[in-house]
């Protein structure tokens, strides 16, 4: 907490430290209130988490006076103006050091770069804190997404929808993945030898390569660039209709290059609207539910 002095008054008032600005802002009603004068005008483009930038923004600049402020950890201020504060991570530099008059204006953030394997560990989402430019980028590909999919879905001969991958722009090439899902076929084997399951898993594919789901590469097709997806098998005993399936990974890559999931746009995740979903579905007296048995296998990839 931190007390401004105007002209005839003060005010007690919180501030927050951030150490990666490069500005002191006041909020504008304080500012009117202790009856600051303005001391000039700037326009500022501020940096923006990701590398992004916002627009052109005019701001009005104060001279305020700071009557008095609490802090509660050791602090040490230099003559250059920056102040050292300790904190519960050890000591930081805050404050604002004299620039030549000739450089252009601008506000930025100072971000350390930090080598680690989960990229997800630095994204603030995990905190719900979710930057508007990120989020308007996001809806625009999802949309982007959906739409492609309406255009490119069609009914073949058979009867079956066919869509296309949603290839992100400028991927780069997948690789053939045929030892990784070779070696990792050999474990899963023998489990399912070992407990007596893999006359049965077997018969998983026999029945989707009956029913159309899978077909068999023509011989003059097998030496053609491909990619191959590993798979498993999953048990589950309380299903009524499946209860051994294969499971395949879509994320498995080589070293150094990318996987499937890598170069597939995500589109909209349609999880996120299962609670609206469920609360609609209770407004009417009579409920209809129905199953399409292996509905998500029915569909086919288009060959491009």
């Amino acid at each position: 907490m931190v007390v401004l002095k105007g002209k005839n008054k003060s005010r007690l008032v919180r501030a927050n430290i951030d150490t990666g600005s490069h500005r002191s802002y006041v909020n504008r009603y304080a500012a009117v209130e202790m009856e600051y004068e303005a001391t000039g005008e700037e326009n500022i483009i501020h940096a923006l988490f990701g590398g992004l930038h916002s627009e052109r923004i005019h701001h009005t600049c104060y001279k305020i006076t700071l009557q008095k402020k609490v802090v509660h950890r050791k602090t040490i201020c230099f003559k250059c103006g920056l102040i050292g504060m300790e904190t519960l991570l050890g000591w930081t530099l805050i404050g604002k050091v004299k620039i030549s008059s000739n450089v252009p204006k601008s506000s930025s953030m100072i971000v350390t770069s930090l080598i680690c394997q989960d990229s997800n560990l630095w994204s603030l989402d995990v905190l719900g804190i979710y930057d508007p430019t990120d989020q308007k980028s996001k809806k625009e590909l999802e949309q982007g997404v959906w739409d492609h999919f309406l255009k490119t879905v069609s009914i073949n001969s058979s009867g079956r929808y066919e869509v296309n991958m949603p290839w992100i722009e400028g991927h780069p090439p997948l690789p053939s993945n045929s030892i990784i899902a070779k070696t990792r076929l050999d474990k899963p084997m023998k489990k399912l030898e070992e407990d007596g399951n893999y006359h049965d898993y077997n018969e998983v594919f026999g029945e989707w390569l009956d029913e159309g789901i899978i077909e068999e590469v023509p011989e003059e097709e097998l030496d053609n660039r491909g990619h191959y997806l590993p798979h498993r098998h999953i048990i589950k005993l309380s299903s009524a209709t499946t209860k051994l399936r294969p499971v395949f990974d879509a994320s498995a890559k080589e070293k150094r290059h990318p996987c499937l999931n890598q170069c597939l746009e995500k589109g909209i995740n349609f999880i996120e609207r299962i609670p609206s979903l469920l609360i609609r579905f209770g407004l009417p007296r009579i409920g209809v539910i129905s199953d399409i048995k292996k509905g998500f296998l029915a569909n086919q990839f288009a060959q491009k």
